[in-house]
């Protein structure tokens, strides 16, 4: 277990960096988004689109400003907007693959610019196998959210 802050050398930005620049699979669910947070990642993701890998980015329909799904759209990631109405989606979660481990990071960042550099934020980073009873358990939430997905 490891811990991601915004006060240490490793910024929630500069983890999810590293991590997207090498993954398989990247689902990045948080309630809030905006355009200067989602500028900060939206290159990697995009050179991991173009790799191959599988991007999917879930965020609340109250906190998603129009600008973040034309960027999203046009960059041809998979994004789905929560409505609130159905569900009120708070989770930040960051989840990664690569190969037969993942990792997550579980936390308090929203992708906003304060979230990922500029605010306190902490988040819980684990990693393991895939075929590990953790994982198992932590699948069963982000097969929830895929469940939004159309």
């Amino acid at each position: 277990m490891k811990l991601i802050t915004n006060i240490s050398d490793t910024s929630h930005r500069h983890r999810l960096v590293e991590l997207i620049s090498t993954a398989d699979k990247i689902v990045l669910c948080s309630g809030w988004i905006n355009p200067k947070g989602l500028k900060t990642i939206l290159n990697p993701l995009k050179s991991a689109l173009e790799r191959g890998a599988d991007v999917r980015i879930y965020t609340n329909k109250k906190h998603t400003p129009k600008r973040c799904i034309n960027t999203l759209s046009r960059a041809g990631i998979n994004h789905k907007i929560v409505d609130n109405e159905t569900k009120y989606l708070h989770s930040k979660i960051f989840y990664f693959t690569e190969g037969k481990s993942y990792t997550v990071l579980i936390g308090s960042a929203n992708l906003t610019y304060g979230g990922l550099v500029d605010n306190e934020e902490l988040s819980v980073e684990t990693t393991g196998l895939l075929q590990s009873v953790e994982h198992q358990r932590l699948y069963e939430h982000i097969k929830f959210l895929e469940s939004y997905m159309v």
